[in-house]
């Protein structure tokens, strides 16, 4: 039970429960499943459809807390994006945690097209993927190489497109953080932009230095 609907069903044991669901066989359509389904009839087995903003399936992690095992600290759940209809049924996939409270509140959202928004519930003008942070560093992409400390060890992020279907059909263009030098425990860095022409391997076109220069 969540605190607001009472289970049909409950395994409940002292130490490790757990539950199996297993299958046997050689070919591709031999898998286990596990099927969160829903309807928005009133009797078994009924097909009506659901309607847009309708929470299709839900999985609740829950802990005691003292006083009751009522609130989620953290949930994934399904939603319709859209009214469905005959084999359409288009849904997002949402992630929530509990910052510490009694509810939990969405963090990440997979969208129906795919793309991907962390950290807001809304975007004025959704990318592929959209980040936002309340303060500080949004996006952090690390290299913990902890083998060498050699000079020009970098961390990137590489820009990719496609570029036709015929030839060159897809390129990339490069910005990479980097280490100025090879001694260890020195972390003086900068940053240097990467780019090609046709048919060639990314070149180093700009550098900016530790101490501004370029």
């Amino acid at each position: 039970s969540d605190g607001e609907n009472t289970a049909l069903l409950q395994v409940e044991k002292t130490g490790i429960s757990m539950i199996d669901i297993a299958a046997n066989g050689t070919t591709s359509s031999s898998y286990a499943a596990l099927n969160l389904i829903r309807s928005d009839g009133s009797s078994v087995n009924d097909h009506t459809a659901v309607d847009s903003g309708d929470t299709i399936g839900r999985v609740n992690f829950i802990g005691a807390d003292g006083a009751d095992r009522f609130n989620s600290c953290a949930a994934i759940h399904a939603v319709a994006q859209a009214d469905f209809t005959a084999n359409d049924c288009p849904a997002h996939l949402i992630f929530s945690t509990n910052v510490g409270g009694a509810a939990v509140s969405e963090r990440m959202r997979i969208r129906a097209d795919g793309d991907v928004i962390i950290g807001s519930t809304t975007w004025s003008y959704p990318k592929a993927l959209n980040v936002q942070g309340s303060s500080g560093a949004v996006l952090s992409l690390s290299n913990y190489d902890t083998t060498t400390y050699a000079q020009d060890t970098s961390t990137s992020i590489e820009l990719r497109i496609n570029t036709g279907n015929t030839n060159n059909q897809n390129g990339a263009v490069e910005i990479r953080g980097f280490k100025e030098n090879g001694t260890n425990g020195d972390n003086a860095r900068g940053i240097n932009f990467w780019t090609s022409t046709n048919g060639g391997a990314n070149t180093e076109r700009l550098r900016i230095t530790s101490n501004g220069s370029c």
